[in-house]
């Protein structure tokens, strides 16, 4: 899709602990009354294959279809969980694995408004760095693209 047509809302970065787990946020609210969600999209990396899409192109939210596509959706498949009930939704990962650490983009399509894209970056550490008093668990906002 064109640059044109994408938003980025926020580069974000996240710290999560081996064997623990992580919600990366994703805002699905409509940018303008009256808009819905059309589809859900997360990449990793540089992938250009989504790990996990959330499908409501045929019907309401609620009732989309979740799909996993990819080689490494497999290995996300049975600990990733996307939670639309909270503001903002999220895809939780439990258990984190080292292999996680990379850079999540969730792409939002609406049925008129221009897509919106989130930029995580985790970081993931092992359990005993997780331990060490002046190690921060904690995430930090980088607002860009609006």
């Amino acid at each position: 899709m064109p640059s044109s047509f994408l938003l980025v809302t926020a580069s974000i970065v996240y710290w999560a602990v081996v064997r623990g787990k992580v919600a990366l946020p994703c805002n699905i609210e409509p940018p303008a009354a009256g808009d819905e969600v059309v589809l859900v999209l997360w990449y990793k990396d540089d992938s250009p294959a989504p790990v996990f899409t959330l499908d409501a192109r045929r019907g309401d939210l609620e009732r989309a279809r979740h799909i996993d596509r990819t080689a490494q959706s497999d290995q996300l498949a049975s600990r990733a969980y996307f939670n639309m009930a909270n503001k903002p939704a999220f895809l939780q990962l439990d258990p984190v694995q080292e292999e996680d650490a990379g850079e999540f983009r969730c792409r939002v399509d609406f049925k008129r408004s221009r897509s919106i894209n989130t930029v995580i970056s985790l970081r993931v550490v092992g359990e005993n760095q997780g331990k060490t008093k002046n190690r921060p668990i904690a995430h930090s906002f980088n607002l860009r693209g609006r």
